[in-house]
């Protein structure tokens, strides 16, 4: 009807609300003071040595190295006890026992290369607590470059994720907005896959797809809203749900197909999203992991 401009362009309109869901999402769950080494359930190696738990009586010191092992078989060791003792059988080494030069390294395979550099950066800032890339790999002699430099920074992190978790997966939950908008294309040549005898275009599954993430985008975040501000935590599931209803609503109307067999296809729909959403996921994770 030539009315086109005065319709939400339905990509910049999903980017808007996701950015603000986000937003809303960061300031009501809040993961940067996170730090899972503050459980008493994990126990770390300190200045003073181990320190386990058995029977609800703290052991430290040596003491607790002779119970690890002299408890080795023991059935009512705790659980804490057998995290000692794996990082125990561990820890027995110091870095010098896996110190390879940029010699011996250059005559491995890049991925074996690379596992037993990144074992030894990890096992060398545990030992002399060095973070700074530059001065870890002048005093283990290794070529100061970009890569290395960056190897290095990885390897303290993955020691320190106890401390950093939080704020990595804050930092991940900033990229999603963007993940999703790349998400969402591959999703849709599923789903035009599975409708395939109909005669819609690829960007219209597209548009579809994006016009339905919006909306679970403004549901949900009504729901942690309303969460929120009542202290009630089953508004977000009763929204989801009604989400849920609104979607196989969407198929039917859209796609214009008898109830059994949209019903049939949104559990298939549903089935694939999840499941390229969990691989999204770890890529993305594993993304935002190396270049946090």
């Amino acid at each position: 009807e030539g009315k086109r401009m005065t319709y939400a362009n339905p990509f910049r309109f999903y980017l808007s609300i996701s950015f603000l869901f986000f937003i809303i999402w960061g300031a009501i769950y809040n993961f940067n003071d996170v730090n899972f080494n503050d459980s008493d359930d994990l126990k770390e190696l300190n200045n003073d040595g181990f320190v386990i738990s058995k029977d609800g009586v703290k052991i430290e010191g040596d003491a607790a190295l002779d119970s690890v092992f002299s408890n080795e078989n023991s059935q009512s060791l705790a659980l804490d006890s057998l995290i000692a003792r794996s990082i125990l059988k561990d820890s027995i080494k110091s870095y010098k026992d896996l110190y390879y030069s940029e010699e011996q390294l250059d005559t491995l395979t890049f991925f074996y290369g690379l596992d037993k550099r990144f074992t030894l950066y990890k096992r060398f800032h545990t030992d002399t607590k060095i973070r700074k890339p530059k001065e870890g790999l002048d005093s283990l002699n290794h070529i100061v470059s970009r890569y290395h430099k960056w190897i290095y920074k990885k390897a303290v992190d993955v020691n320190t994720i106890g401390d950093n978790l939080g704020k990595m997966i804050a930092f991940f939950f900033n990229q999603l907005p963007f993940v999703i908008f790349f998400f969402l294309p591959v999703f849709a040549l599923f789903v035009k896959l599975l409708y395939i005898r109909r005669k819609f275009t690829y960007t219209d599954h597209l548009i579809f797809l994006f016009h339905t993430q919006t909306m679970f985008f403004v549901v949900y975040g009504v729901g942690i809203i309303i969460d929120e501000i009542f202290d009630i935590n089953y508004a977000t599931l009763i929204l989801t749900f009604l989400f849920l209803f609104y979607l196989y609503k969407a198929l039917r109307t859209f796609y214009n197909q008898r109830r059994l067999k949209t019903i049939v296809k949104f559990f298939i729909l549903n089935s694939i999203f999840f499941i390229l959403a969990f691989i999204g996921a770890i890529f993305a994770f594993a993304i935002s992991f190396a270049t946090y």
